[in-house]
């Protein structure tokens, strides 16, 4: 078995275990287990078996222990969250004491891109300053502040580790792991149309048995695998499946379809309209790409038998259950617009009262999850206008431009390989969904999304 297989077959246990998983306790043993299998038995030394370990962390929201934090005013609107170690605290935070060894320090001096990098430093440190001194409710920005700090801390260590010898591959293993397990996960819960009661869900104690439906039209199950909401699971998949179409593309082998095609309906069973939208970005840049390439698939030959029925009938079962899905979602796209209760109405209400907090506030914010102190039933359905209102002009403004720099290619796009331009694919879908989804401190999309910039870092040319 090469290095490569040796470490998807890892992750990919890793995330199979988890459910097993039936409480805390048995939560913390795969991650022990495999910190073990790096540090002794693939010969990593402790900063890269902890980034690992750190890595294989990212999805999971479970935490080991929780405190209640309501997020408004008196608890008046019945908006709340939760502050929680989780497995991603407990390995940042070893990660992070890990840089402050003497031998560990020249890795600070292998990130790509420092202008980049000190932008966002200057981000994390304005924030750091408002959080501190001009902001009231602490329970609310610490808990926010702990969420920005693990996400730097995501893009730093990633944009560090894949800059090694011989570690950027380890990338494609964690992504093709990933995705089988977000694919495999939400397809069953698809095919049964409801949860299916792992440990790791995060579905709320009202939806335990039903799981998420829809809320207008006619009620529908979504699927939300084992993150808190489908469009945020919707979002953290459209990130991965442009990597997965890209790894297609570079590695020429059959094996990544069939995960292509899962996780796409899969994605179609969260029922999120915004992911239709991703969907289409995905496929008019692959189309431009590919032509631009002259890519073909990989050549294969099948048996008559597969030609003929096998494949038509795939086609058929798969088309019969996700039209039906879809179809009766377009039917309810006019009750967006209806009077007060439509979702677009609600979401442009919530974004001009942002705007205009933001006026009373422009420097400092309000404090990081205190929009709701303001009597709103929820944070605003923007990423970056969470932002905005929250952390204050200033310090959306250093975000943005380090987003901006980050995210601008250093050479055309259709130049880049086939893994690289997929990676950029699925980061330009992030930043269509957060302008639709909160994706920021409720599940770990963001986080993601830092990680792959992180590796795309390591994928650009130093700017001249």
């Amino acid at each position: 078995m090469t290095r490569g297989k040796q470490y998807l077959f890892v992750f990919l246990i890793t995330f199979l275990s988890t459910l097993l998983v039936f409480n805390v306790k048995t939560l913390l043993l795969p991650f022990i287990f495999v910190f073990i299998i790096f540090f002794f038995l693939l010969s990593d030394n402790l900063f890269e078996s902890t980034f690992l370990t750190f890595l294989l962390a990212l999805p999971f929201e479970n935490a080991i222990r929780q405190w209640l934090i309501y997020a408004d005013q008196n608890n008046i609107n019945g908006y709340s969250l939760y502050f929680g170690i989780t497995l991603k605290i407990i390995f940042g935070l070893l990660l992070l004491l890990l840089f402050l060894l003497p031998k560990n320090r020249t890795l600070l001096k292998i990130t790509p891109h420092s202008k980049n990098t000190t932008i966002l430093l200057c981000f994390i440190i304005l924030t750091t300053i408002t959080s501190l001194f001009f902001q009231n409710r602490i329970s609310n920005v610490f808990l926010g502040y702990v969420s920005l700090i693990l996400a730097a801390l995501y893009f730093f260590s990633a944009s560090i580790f894949f800059s090694l010898p011989d570690k950027k591959h380890i990338f494609a293993e964690f992504i093709v792991a990933l995705t089988i397990f977000c694919s495999f996960f939400g397809l069953v819960q698809l095919i049964k149309q409801s949860p299916t009661g792992r440990y790791i869900e995060l579905t709320p104690s009202f939806a335990k048995t039903t799981g998420y439906t829809t809320t207008d039209g006619k009620p529908q199950y979504r699927v939300a695998g084992f993150i808190s909401h489908p469009v945020y699971f919707g979002s953290f998949l459209s990130i991965l499946i442009p990597i997965i179409i890209g790894l297609f593309f570079e590695k020429r082998q059959l094996i990544y379809l069939p995960l292509i095609i899962i996780s796409i309906i899969v994605l179609l069973g969260t029922l999120s309209r915004s992911t239709w939208i991703n969907l289409t970005v995905m496929f008019l840049l692959f189309y431009y790409y590919q032509k631009t390439h002259s890519l073909h698939l990989p050549p294969v030959k099948f048996p008559k038998i597969i030609i003929k029925f096998v494949i038509p009938l795939s086609i058929i079962i798969v088309l019969s259950l996700v039209i039906p899905l879809i179809l009766t979602r377009v039917g309810s796209i006019p009750e967006l617009l209806n009077n007060k209760n439509g979702s677009i109405y609600t979401r442009v209400n919530l974004a001009v009262v942002s705007l205009k907090i933001t006026q009373s506030y422009p420097l400092t914010g309000i404090g990081l999850n205190s929009f709701t102190l303001k009597n709103h039933s929820a944070p605003p359905h923007n990423t970056f206008l969470i932002f905005l209102v929250e952390l204050g002009i200033p310090a959306t403004l250093l975000f943005i431009t380090f987003i901006i720099r980050s995210l601008i290619p250093r050479s055309k796009p259709n130049s880049f390989q086939p893994l690289t331009f997929g990676v950029w694919v699925g980061l330009l879908t992030f930043i269509i969904s957060s302008q639709i989804h909160p994706l920021f401190n409720l599940d770990p999309t963001f986080d993601l999304f830092m990680l792959v910039l992180g590796f795309y870092a390591t994928c650009q040319p130093s700017r001249t």
